[in-house]
């Protein structure tokens, strides 16, 4: 039988045709593994936040120290993004920081540890003040969470580090009004603690500083930066100093991270009214010496516990 050859009509039709086809099996494809995606996340995220809070409850002494700040970090992400939506709707409002840390009071829960907090009437004493606590982990964000859900203490703005600003946390703290400060550049760092105070009494906030500057891992106070006492000259407005006991039931050498208590313990307003920038030294070396007793005193009381 003869075989007529396609004209080039029906070779071109016949091209495009096949061409139609491999596209369209291409975005069924895609559309496919998408799909799949999107139930392999909505399995497995449930599934990992829940691994996530059983695992610090039912496990060995080793492995809850890992499960512990697994359960921490991947919580606080999950709670950043999940708060954005709301956050959103009111950008950068101190209120938003009360609402995602009482949120944020849960994640200690899952991680079995518990924050005592005495003298709490003295925060409501002040609209505007400027807080001061010592610095020991990033576990602290927990605790200074826990603080500013109670309703005694009011409007708070976090002074964050710079590093943490392009973390899921960062922008929730952002959305949260808190400030972020580059620490390897003083002179910026100061600028931007200036600013923020000028505007407490504005917003009628509290601006909260861990005046150590970095995190303190050895036990006792570092040397106070200036910059949180020079503020608070300027703003005329009271320190509040609050210290954090050791976390005694937490060793990062011997990875453990057991059950516990951290006693969170807020001292006697110190009065900046009249101060000029010739009592900064006596300011500082003041705070400094009454948090620091105060530390020891909370020391020996939780290792009387253990």
């Amino acid at each position: 039988m003869k075989k007529f050859p396609a004209s080039k009509g029906d070779s071109d039709e016949c091209h495009k045709n096949t061409r139609f086809m491999g596209e369209g099996c291409e975005r069924q494809t895609s559309k496919d593994s998408g799909t799949m995606w999107l139930w392999l996340l909505g399995l497995m995220l449930p599934a990992a936040i829940g691994i996530s809070i059983l695992l610090p409850r039912y496990t060995t002494k080793k492995v809850r120290y890992y499960a512990c700040f697994t359960c921490y970090i991947l919580n606080l992400t999950i709670l950043s993004f999940a708060m954005m939506p709301y956050f959103f709707l009111r950008p950068k409002n101190l209120r938003n920081m009360k609402v995602y840390s009482k949120y944020g009071q849960i994640i200690a829960e899952f991680m079995g540890f518990n924050w005592l907090v005495r003298n709490k009437n003295i925060l409501k004493k002040h609209k505007t003040a400027m807080i001061l606590s010592n610095h020991q982990s990033s576990l602290d964000i927990l605790g200074t969470m826990h603080v500013i859900a109670l309703e005694e203490t009011g409007l708070v703005v976090n002074v964050a580090k710079k590093e943490l600003f392009h973390t899921p946390l960062g922008q929730a703290l952002r959305m949260c009004g808190s400030i972020f400060i580059d620490r390897s550049n003083a002179e910026s760092a100061m600028t931007t603690l200036q600013k923020s105070s000028r505007t407490l009494r504005q917003s009628k906030a509290k601006l909260w500083v861990f005046p150590e500057g970095t995190r303190n891992t050895s036990g006792g106070l570092l040397p106070f930066k200036r910059g949180a006492f020079i503020c608070a000259i300027e703003a005329q407005v009271p320190i509040i100093p609050v210290v954090f006991s050791p976390y005694y039931f937490m060793d990062r050498s011997k990875k453990i991270f057991d059950t516990g208590t951290c006693i969170i313990s807020v001292l006697e307003d110190i009065p900046t009214e009249g101060l000029q920038m010739r009592d900064l030294n006596n300011l500082m070396d003041r705070v400094y010496n009454l948090m620091s007793a105060e530390y020891e005193k909370l020391k020996e009381e939780v290792e009387r516990e253990v």
